[in-house]
């Protein structure tokens, strides 16, 4: 040894990882309908070496996947709202998990009959019928014989004056495998009844105290107008000049016209 000292030295590379990042939020389906099937959400975080993947509830099916793509088999029957969720591994350990909804909708229902009018007499008009159906987006409304009238997509009937007979009102849903069945109920429109009255001569006297007897047909319904008493016309009760007499029928459908 010559006692002279001498030094050695090596350099390292020290790599420092920054901490894996938050996954963003899950992309893919946010609603379906009920039934099996797989549907794939993708995920991506920085710095991250590995993905777990996660759905809840576990009746909505399974999930399936490490990396950026998660892959979910659907469970044929569930419906409801499931939850996606994923999380990220790396430096620092595993990140929050990050979430979405899902929402799996059942097969449409059939909807209740229509409830609304279900008699009325022939005239123009509006009536409004409702139904509900379950799992329902939209209702189909339609109205036959289209010479009944036309029919809104919010059930609102207008009716053609002229129309009397049956009408059909008719409901379907849409939704999920719809539009559903049909549900129907059935309007009868009525013509009104043919009225006139007989007894009436074509001028009287204002003295005359002698009741004129009137007939009514149909039978069973009301006189008015100056003069009139009950099924009688007396003309010193009325005005000179011109006087109306009416006729008033209501028939058993409730629907009434006049003779004058």
């Amino acid at each position: 040894m010559n006692g002279c000292a001498s030094a050695a030295t090596t350099t390292v590379n020290v790599v420092v990882n920054q901490t894996v990042g938050a996954p963003t939020s899950p992309f893919g389906t946010l609603s379906r309908c009920q039934g099996a099937g797989t549907d794939d959400y993708t995920s991506l975080a920085i710095l991250a070496t590995s993905y777990d993947w996660s759905i809840s509830p576990s009746s909505a099916g399974v999930i399936s996947g490490t990396s950026t793509t998660g892959s979910v088999v659907w469970d044929a029957a569930f419906s409801g709202t499931a939850t996606i969720s994923v999380s990220s591994n790396g430096c620092g350990g595993t990140s929050s998990p990050v979430s979405i909804s899902v929402v799996i909708s059942a097969t449409v229902g059939t909807p209740t009959i229509p409830t609304g009018t279900t008699s009325r007499c022939i005239s123009g008009g509006i009536d409004v019928y409702s139904s509900t159906a379950t799992d329902a987006t939209s209702y189909n409304w339609d109205l036959t014989p289209l010479a009944a009238g036309t029919i809104s997509n919010l059930g609102i009937v207008t009716w053609d004056a002229t129309f009397f007979g049956v009408a059909t009102v008719s409901v379907s849903a849409n939704g999920c495998y719809g539009p559903s069945a049909v549900s129907s109920t059935t309007v009868n429109v009525y013509d009104l009844p043919t009225v006139s009255f007989s007894g009436l001569g074509t001028s009287y006297c204002i003295d005359n105290t002698t009741p004129v007897q009137l007939t009514g047909s149909p039978a069973g319904g009301i006189f008015s107008g100056t003069g009139t008493q009950a099924n009688t016309f007396v003309p010193s009760l009325s005005a000179v000049g011109n006087n109306t007499i009416t006729y008033t029928y209501t028939d058993g459908n409730t629907c009434s016209n006049i003779a004058t």
